[in-house]
């Protein structure tokens, strides 16, 4: 108890401690801009941009809140100078971009409009731009062996002052690629045939053949369509297998299920105990079963089950919930009820579940038989047509 108290103290102690500090810098606070009065503001430096001041004005003992726009600092003359000087000589240093050298420029020259962190504005000029443009990229992309010679031209200005800066550079045919390089073909040849019929497409690249082939701009298009519809129509026929095969197991269930039902009940009423029924028709299928069938595969499988330790109460319940079909569902639980709570009606009860399941299965051919017929029904009128074009295709052509 003591050291609870002892630690509510403590974060009392905390807490007063940080008002108590709050308090102290909001005092200092207005202290401090009680202090303006005689004092004065910072300017930001030159390319910071201005700032903005919420201040307090007292006149006469009235306050009035004034909020005032301070701009930044302006440069002085000797600073111009050395912000114009380090401007040329960022110019020096990022004109080339990619290139090595102002005496073989192959690749395109960076010109920006700015210096310094944009306090040197930059205006640039160049005496041709046949062959570069104003943002530095190659308008043509042929230019003769010996090169082009260009002049460059930036005005720079930074405050009130500006100042010019020159310089030349000597300017090459750009290293192309491959693809750009057939486009400047392409593009040199459509120049040479516009006035005839056919476009004849360039046979070589400097010393390599090219080999032209129409392609279809669709084609990629149509190959994806046809991909995802591909892939679309194999999940629906794995899905309409797995429907076809739950279907043709639960048929197959259906049509065993009055035999299962009498053949336990013939054993159950000859005396056996319904784990040795189970276990004899278990093994006549394994010894004499050469098809496999649905609802004998659950009763090996049962069977199996119980020789491994299950109880047979819950083997019975698994064989029901793996079948899933209301009447094995049954069948389980009679057997389950018979053990729980012994039944000496069990044969009598088996025997009228025979008798239901043979109504039923006897229902079952019946709706398969009418289904087979009217899969029949489409070759049959497929067939019809076929007979009546053979009477009647030669009775047309007689006349």
């Amino acid at each position: 108890m003591k050291s609870e108290k002892g630690t509510e103290k403590t974060k009392i102690k905390k807490i007063l401690a940080a008002v108590l500090l709050l308090i102290v810098f909001v005092m200092v606070r207005q202290q401090t801009a009680g202090s303006l009065e005689h004092g004065s503001l910072q300017r930001k430096e030159p390319g910071e941009g201005s700032s903005q001041k919420s201040l307090e004005a007292i006149v006469d003992g009235e306050s009035y809140d004034i909020n005032v726009e301070i701009a930044e600092r302006r440069f002085t003359k000797k600073e111009v100078k050395k912000e114009l000087k380090k401007a040329k000589k960022e110019i020096d240093a990022t004109f080339l971009g990619d290139n090595k050298s102002l005496n073989s420029v192959k690749k395109p020259v960076v010109m920006k409009d700015s210096y310094r962190n944009g306090n040197v504005e930059a205006e640039w000029r160049l005496d041709s731009y046949d062959v570069i443009n104003t943002e530095g990229e190659f308008v043509k992309k042929e230019l003769p062996k010996k090169g082009v010679l260009l002049e460059a031209c930036v005005l720079l200005s930074c405050g009130e002052e500006t100042e010019e800066y020159s310089f030349g550079f000597h300017v090459f045919s750009p290293d192309l690629s491959v693809k750009e390089q057939i486009e400047t073909a392409l593009e040199k040849q459509n120049q040479k045939n516009k006035t005839k019929k056919n476009f004849i497409l360039p046979k070589k690249l400097g010393k390599k053949e090219i080999q032209w082939k129409e392609q279809n701009p669709h084609t990629v298009g149509i190959l994806l369509l046809l991909g995802v519809v591909t892939g679309v129509l194999l999940k629906f026929r794995g899905l309409e297998e797995e429907r076809k095969k739950k279907k043709k197991r639960e048929e197959e269930l259906l049509l065993s299920y009055p035999q299962l039902v009498t053949t336990l009940a013939l054993l159950i009423g000859a005396g056996m105990p319904v784990s040795k029924a189970w276990g004899r028709m278990a093994g006549r299928y394994k010894k004499n079963g050469t098809v496999k069938n649905a609802a004998y595969e659950e009763i090996c499988y049962t069977w199996n089950e119980i020789q491994d330790g299950v109880g047979e109460r819950k083997a019975y319940e698994n064989f029901g919930n793996r079948c899933a079909l209301w009447q094995y569902k049954r069948l389980a639980s009679l057997l389950t009820q018979n053990l729980r709570k012994g039944s000496s009606e069990l044969t009598e009860l088996l025997s009228k579940e025979s008798e239901l399941a043979m109504e039923q299965r006897r229902n079952l051919a019946k709706r398969l038989g009418e289904e087979a017929g009217t899969k029949l029904l489409l070759p049959m009128m497929l067939m019809l047509c076929m007979i009546v074009a053979l009477i009647i295709v030669p009775a047309l052509i007689k006349f």
